[in-house]
């Protein structure tokens, strides 16, 4: 396996150090992009989260969405 073989995203999660904010950013939003294509736009859940108890929030909210 070479190093072309490995998705980008993957050498990026697993080397952060190697990429500025700005690029990292830019990675995110286009991979962001990707995903909205792939699976739509109707399972999109909006939420105002604090940065204190981000993943408590977010959990809640997608806990009370589920059917």
């Amino acid at each position: 396996m070479s190093l072309f073989d490995i998705p980008m995203i993957r050498i990026i999660l697993n080397t952060p150090h190697l990429l500025d904010f700005e690029n990292k950013r830019t990675l995110f939003r286009a991979e962001m992009k990707r995903i909205k294509r792939k699976f739509g736009s109707e399972n999109v859940i909006y939420m105002s989260l604090d940065r204190k108890e981000v993943f408590q929030q977010s959990f809640n909210i997608i806990m009370d969405k589920k059917p």
